[in-house]
This record gives structure tokens, C-alpha cells and sequence, in this order.
């Protein structure tokens, strides 16, 4: 006997049948394999097999038979999906998704599965946005809801849903049923994470063609009339989302009485699955004959689709056919986007782009998740792969010692053994300043990646993607998408200036400058390395190096440079900068005490202060720097520069005369110049 997963407990393939067996018994023809229709084909009525729907489809007027027909033209549709395809009275066409998950396996994996599970804040159940200002919103609804005016309507209007309930008193919501709702919720979230949608428990201000709402309720309403497709998991019409239409066709319905009594993987995975129709996804099954694809694979890589039955399994992705015996090739998240469209791209994809990991005072790396932080107040350390193509990458900073780092998908949120229900499957890399690579993490039994190297020290880029399975028969990457979260410990590098870590290709040279007391940094820990240096600040940094850190330039008198007064914060160095004969200014009785220095007037600034004011360099010869002939007016200074070793240059042959120094270059000139 074939054997399918549920979790980590092996279960025969026959218990998948006990639902549809249900259905088949109540009339309905089993399906046969193969495919039917394709997007975009004309359906006629002569080419439907004979069974429910199409009795059901004739009995509609003719303006309502073909409306209908049009409306599953749009549609992926196979043999299978006729099972469970239905017509209103309008000819709309929604799914029926009467094929239920067992409660025999929920039992098992209720008993054997611990109760570890972060509850999100009571006060923020409803109160939580996956993507707040998004152009697209679900609306989880969990408090009931009046449905009047709508494709639902055509027996009973209104229909009364009735809220969430997993203990008999509709009512109040008991701590139980506020976590439960709050793991709907990110479970939803993280199958939807990486498109420009907000899922939300909130309810919105107004809805329409792009803000849809999914109400979780009983399959029959508070007057004891039954809801539409009363038995089913859920029932959605299909392809409405976006269309003018929409609120006509929505809330897409979650039968919670139906779903293991309100089990929170169970529901979870019906919403996404009844919004996926609604964004006009039809169902994953198999070419010989199962309407919905139970799934493959064991333990933590256990697959399946969520168009599927995702129930047990704790990898469920969108799909597009690629398991064994698939019998449906649509491509769900280019179906998806074309509604949606991507969420923006959240962290660089190079280490040029990197973005840094936020680490503590002790080596820390923590990472927030929507039940720790649902309002998403601690966004470091955490991201959303998008796409199939889309990797991110983070830097960090370490001295030598042991570094760890573990990537957790969205499952970081609800640690279960079983039902995780995630999407993705995380690969690290870990690489040094140079790309090369130090360590990587795949491992072919889980779905996180966990790194622990002893590093030598310096810069490390993390590199985070979203990659498939190759243990037979696995899964690509094409549905490994949605959050992570980063945690670990770093050994921390002491250094004096939080900007200028230890792997910053001048840390050494200005480290150097501040144990010489040249400069205290550019503000509170901060040294600015790539910030300019004024004129102002050469005259402060030459004097000190001169004449030693505890100097102090005499009162300036405000009458030598015209804009220079007494009162400007560095006219006493300036003045003693004069007087020492290092510089006469810039002209016309002027200092320009903001103005940036150019590397050639820093080649002219430290000669004259290290061999003094009279001091004259030898001729330039011209052919030194590329960019610096022999009759450029700092020509001779330049090429002095080079020839006592304090600058080779700015690469390529040239000097870069013209350009302005940086605060990090300058620290390197000056421990060049006086050899400290």
C-alpha cells in the first residue's frame, strides 16, 4: 500500500480517501485522470461530462448557462475540479471544497505534540497587519459576520456567520481561541508574505475590488440556516479578485467546525486555500484520479501544495505541477502576482548592497517574529525572500572566535514537530570580505540553516536564498519563499568608534590616531570615516600632531584672516597654523575654514609640517602620477609625498589631485607622515 506523510508519523494512503469517499457516496461521479480544459479554451455545454455540475448548469436561464461557461473558460480546470466546481443561481462559479482533513491524525498529533506556542498579546488579536498600507487586503474575519447582497444570498439573505468558536460560547473570545487566531493569522500572512497584500484581522474602512475579506465560521449561520456548501472545509468563488465584481463574490468561507474543530494548521490552511481561489487558483491533484494532492515526503521536508491538501505536511508551497503524477501545471504565483504584484525587494542581493545584522553590546543576534512583535516594532534581523531569484544578504562585524547564526523560516513563530506549514527552505552562505566562502548550511532533513565556524576576524556577509529539496521525490524552489528570522551570537570586536569596525580597511590608522589624541571622533562613539575634512579640522589635526595631544594653541586675536574671528570655534589652530608657516590661507586675506582639502593641498599641509615652514621639495619631474604634469602648482609636493612613502596614490597610476580627502584617508596620511 502506498504510504503519504503526515508530519513525521507515516500514515496509509487509504485514510486521504475517507473524505472524498464521503462525497462520492452522496452521488457524485469519482474523477478520472487527465486534463479538461485550459485557460482561455470555450467551454460548451457538450463538451462537460455528464455528473452534478452539468445537470446544475442546465437547469440555469440561458443568460446564467452562459455567463457560467464564459467564467470557466478563464479557468486551468481538470476532470478532477468538476467534483467539486458549483453554479449559482447567477452563474457564478465558486469551489466547494468538501474534502476534509481526519481527525483520527489530529488526535495523534495533538497528543504527541507539545504546547510551545508564543500566544500573541490578547490586546493585538485584532489589531494585526502583515503589510499595513498595502494596495491589496485580506481581511481575516473572526467575529461573525452578516453576508446580504451577495452571490451567497440566492436561497438565504441574510446569512448570519457565526464567529469563532472552539468552546460554546460564542461570545467571548477565551485566551485559547485569541492565540489560535493570532497563528491564522501569521500562517496566512507567511503564505502571502512575499506579494503586495496586507493581511489583517482589523476589519477595513470600506471594501472593493482589491480588499477582500475570508470569514471563519460554522457551516451553519446563527438562525440555523445552512450556510453555502454546508460539510465543506471552505468555499470560495474563483477568479474574482480585482474584478469590479469582487465584493458581489466574497467572503471567500472557512468552515471551522469542519476543520478539526477550529485546529488552528487546519484553518490556516483552508484560508489561503479558499483566497487562492478567489485570486483564481484552481486545485493540485494527480493524473490518476485525487482531486487534491495529499503530498510527499517525511519529517520536517514533508511537501505539499496548498491548492492541494496542505493539511499534514510541513513544507506547503504554491505550486505549478512539478510533483509526481501532477495533473495541474498552473502556475500559482505568476497567477498571484498578476493580481498582487511583488512586495518591494527588502534587503540588497550583493555585498555591495548588503544591509548590516543588528548585533549587541554582547555578540548578540536576535531576531523579533509576529508573535513576539506583531506590530513588527524590531524589523532587524529578519526578511522576506520574494522570488525564486531573490537571495538577500547581511554583514557583520566579528573579532576572532566562535560565530553562530541560524535562519529560521516563518515556522520560528510556531516551533511545532508537525503542521509547520511553512514555505520556506533556507540555504546560508557565509563568506568573508573577499567572497570567498567560510560556511554554508542546506540540511537535506529541516528547513532552517545553522552556521558555527570559528572566524579569524573582520568583516563576514551572510547570504540567505530560498532553494527546494533533493531527497526524492522533494521539491524545487519555486514555491520556497516568505520570512525568515536570524539568530545567533558574534564575538564582539573593542573598538573606540561604532562606525569604524575592525574589518574597515583604515581601523588600524584610526585607531592610531585617537590613541595618539589627535581626534576624539566626529561625535558621541563616532568617528565619520567617509566624512570630508575642512581646512578648519587640518589645522586642529597638524597642531596636535606637531606639538603632542595635550596642546593647546594660544587665544587667537581674530585679525588674521578676515574670516576667521576670534570667536570661531578653531581660530586659535588656525592662527598658530599661520604663524608656524604651514599655511598662509586660501587668498584674498582668507582662511575658508569650511572649505574641504584636496590631496594636494594635504601633500603641501604635512610636508611643510614635518620638515617645517621653510621646507621646498625637489623639482617634479612630471611622469610620476598620470594626472599630475610638471607644471601642476603642487606638482613637486605631490611627488614628494610618494617618494617618502606616505601616499602611492589613488590606483590606476594617478594621484587624484583635485579630489577631496575623507577622514579615514586623512588618518592614513598623517600615521604615514609622522610614523606612528
Amino acid at each position: 500500500m502506498k504510504n503519504l506523510e503526515w508530519g513525521s508519523r507515516l500514515m496509509p494512503a487509504g485514510v486521504f480517501s475517507v473524505a472524498l469517499g464521503l462525497v462520492m457516496a452522496t452521488g457524485q461521479a469519482a474523477s478520472s485522470p487527465g486534463p479538461l480544459f485550459d485557460v482561455g479554451s470555450p467551454i460548451s455545454m457538450s463538451l462537460l461530462p455528464a455528473g452534478p455540475l452539468k445537470t446544475s448548469l442546465e437547469a440555469l436561464p440561458q443568460d446564467a448557462q452562459n455567463r457560467a461557461l464564459e467564467w470557466m473558460g478563464r479557468l486551468s480546470l481538470n476532470q478532477g475540479d468538476l467534483d467539486y466546481l458549483r453554479v449559482d443561481a447567477r452563474g457564478g462559479v465558486y469551489f466547494a471544497d468538501t474534502y476534509l482533513p481526519d481527525a483520527k491524525a489530529l488526535t495523534v498529533q495533538q497528543t504527541n505534540e507539545a504546547a510551545v506556542l508564543p500566544a500573541i498579546n490578547a490586546a493585538d488579536t485584532f489589531l494585526l497587519h502583515s503589510r499595513p498600507g498595502a494596495p491589496n487586503v485580506v481581511y481575516l474575519d473572526f467575529d461573525g459576520h452578516t453576508i446580504t447582497g451577495t452571490g451567497w444570498n440566492s436561497t438565504t439573505d441574510p446569512l448570519v456567520a457565526e464567529p469563532y468558536d472552539i468552546d460554546g460560547n460564542p461570545g467571548n473570545f477565551s485566551s485559547e481561541e485569541l492565540a489560535r487566531i493570532g497563528e491564522i493569522w501569521h500562517r496566512v500572512a507567511e503564505d502571502l508574505a512575499p506579494f503586495d497584500i496586507d493581511v489583517t484581522t482589523e476589519e477595513p474602512a470600506s471594501f472593493g475590488s482589491k480588499v477582500g475579506r475570508v470569514v471563519v465560521t460554522k457551516d451553519v449561520d446563527a438562525n440555523g440556516a445552512d450556510m453555502p456548501a454546508k460539510g465543506a472545509g471552505g468555499v470560495a468563488y474563483v477568479d474574482v479578485f480585482g474584478q469590479s465584481y469582487y465584493p458581489t463574490y466574497s467572503p471567500a468561507l472557512v468552515y471551522f467546525n469542519n476543520l478539526g474543530g477550529g485546529e488552528a494548521t487546519y484553518v490556516a490552511e483552508a484560508a489561503s486555500h479558499e483566497f487562492g481561489h478567489n485570486l483564481g487558483l484552481s486545485h493540485d491533484g494527480t493524473a490518476s484520479g485525487d482531486a487534491y494532492y495529499g503530498g510527499h515526503g517525511s519529517g520536517y521536508v514533508s511537501w505539499a501544495p496548498i491548492m492541494g491538501a496542505g493539511y499534514y505536511n510541513n513544507v506547503t508551497q504554491w505550486s505549478k505541477g512539478e510533483y509526481p503524477d501532477a495533473n495541474q501545471t498552473q502556475d500559482d504565483i505568476a497567477i498571484i502576482v498578476g493580481k498582487l504584484g511583488y512586495r518591494p525587494d527588502d534587503h540588497g542581493d550583493s555585498m555591495g548592497t548588503a544591509t548590516p545584522l543588528s548585533v549587541d553590546a554582547a555578540g548578540n543576534i536576535m531576531a523579533s517574529n509576529p508573535e513576539t512583535d506583531p506590530h513588527n516594532t524590531q524589523p532587524g534581523n529578519k526578511g522576506i525572500i520574494t522570488d525564486r531569484n531573490d537571495v538577500d544578504v547581511f554583514f557583520l562585524d566579528a573579532a576572532a572566535g566562535p560565530l553562530s547564526l541560524t535562519v529560521t523560516p516563518a515556522w520560528d513563530a510556531f516551533p511545532r514537530s508537525s503542521r509547520r506549514g511553512a514555505n520556506l527552505d533556507v540555504e546560508a552562505v557565509l563568506m568573508d570580505s573577499n567572497g570567498s566562502v567560510v560556511a554554508s548550511s542546506d540540511p537535506v532533513d529541516d528547513t532552517l540553516a545553522s552556521i558555527s565556524v570559528d572566524v579569524s576576524g573582520g568583516r563576514y556577509y551572510l547570504q540567505i536564498d530560498g532553494v527546494g529539496n533533493g531527497t526524492s521525490p522533494g521539491y524545487s524552489d519555486y514555491g520556497s519563499i516568505g520570512e525568515y528570522f536570524i539568530n545567533g551570537n558574534v564575538t564582539v570586536s573593542t573598538t573606540t568608534f561604532i562606525d569604524v569596525p575592525a574589518s574597515y580597511w583604515a581601523y588600524n590608522q584610526i585607531e592610531t590616531l585617537y590613541q595618539q589624541g589627535i581626534t576624539s571622533g566626529c561625535d558621541t562613539g563616532l568617528y565619520c570615516p567617509e566624512g570630508l575634512v575642512t581646512r578648519a579640522q587640518m589645522a586642529v589635526f597638524l597642531e596636535r600632531a606637531i606639538n603632542g595631544s595635550s596642546y593647546q594653541a594660544p587665544a587667537a586675536s581674530g585679525s588674521v584672516f578676515a574670516d576667521v574671528p576670534s570667536s570661531y570655534w578653531a581660530a586659535d589652530w588656525i592662527e598658530q597654523l599661520a604663524a608656524d608657516g604651514i599655511t598662509g590661507g586660501c587668498g584674498d586675506g582668507n582662511y575658508c575654514p569650511e572649505g574641504e582639502v584636496t590631496r594636494a593641498e594635504m601633500a603641501v599641509f604635512l610636508l611643510r609640517a614635518k620638515h617645517g615652514s621653510s621646507y621646498v621639495p625637489p623639482t617634479a619631474s612630471g611622469t610620476l602620477f598620470g594626472d599630475v604634469s610638471g607644471s601642476y602648482w603642487a606638482a613637486s609636493w605631490v611627488e614628494e609625498l610618494a617618494n617618502e612613502g606616505i601616499s602611492n596614490g589613488c590606483g590606476g597610476g594617478n594621484f587624484c589631485p583635485d579630489d577631496q580627502v575623507t577622514r579615514a584617508q586623512m588618518a592614513v596620511f598623517m600615521v604615514n607622515t609622522f610614523g606612528w
